[in-house]
């Protein structure tokens, strides 16, 4: 797997080599942190690889794509890097191109959705949602997401089932409070520090 934003991956990195996989972690300028990360991985029995620089440039995310262990989930980032370099139709051809192949990753289907909300395309994003949010592998943060613009109540219920789950326990403070405020509650995100 792939982790960016070492903030907020760190403890996710850990639970992948778990699970049995390596970890490729990119990311900016935490180097202390990066190797901290890449030692609790090792410790795990899996192989961790660095990769620094800025995620938000195309060609770095494209070069990490191709150093991680693997490449299923890691076209994501190379997603959102063309999105954050400002490049929203090549974002969505990029998506597409991914999402044609076998077994469509629902992370991906819920960047197509949001690509496609603000492209003002309403019926393509609410497609993409639906098939987003009826796949167990989609992550907590992304339903959130994409239930929020149209579903608060529902968006709601998703972070108060994960919060009684013991998945909430694996998420750093800092991620746990980022849910809370999403859904509007500021209690538990004040609790979570």
């Amino acid at each position: 797997h792939l982790i960016n934003r070492l903030d907020r991956g760190a403890s996710g990195a850990v639970l992948f080599a778990r699970e049995g996989a390596d970890v490729a972690i990119a990311y900016l300028a935490e180097d202390g942190d990066a190797e901290e990360t890449k030692a609790a991985v090792e410790k795990e029995g899996r192989r961790a690889i660095l990769i620094p620089g800025d995620v938000a440039d195309p060609a770095m995310a494209r070069a990490a794509v191709e150093h991680a262990p693997a490449t299923r989930r890691y076209q994501l980032l190379y997603v959102r890097a063309l999105l954050a370099a400002g490049q929203p139709a090549q974002t969505l051809d990029r998506a597409n191109e991914f999402l044609a192949r076998p077994d469509p990753e629902p992370e991906m289907l819920a960047l197509r959705s949001q690509l496609h909300r603000q492209r003002q395309q309403p019926a393509a994003a609410t497609a993409d949602a639906r098939a987003a949010l009826s796949d167990s592998r989609l992550s907590v943060s992304s339903q959130i997401d994409l239930l929020l613009p149209s579903d608060p109540a529902g968006a709601r219920a998703v972070f108060e089932a994960a919060r009684r789950s013991p998945m909430i326990e694996e998420l750093s403070d800092t991620d746990a409070a980022y849910l809370a405020v999403r859904v509007g509650d500021d209690a538990s995100a004040a609790q979570s520090f």
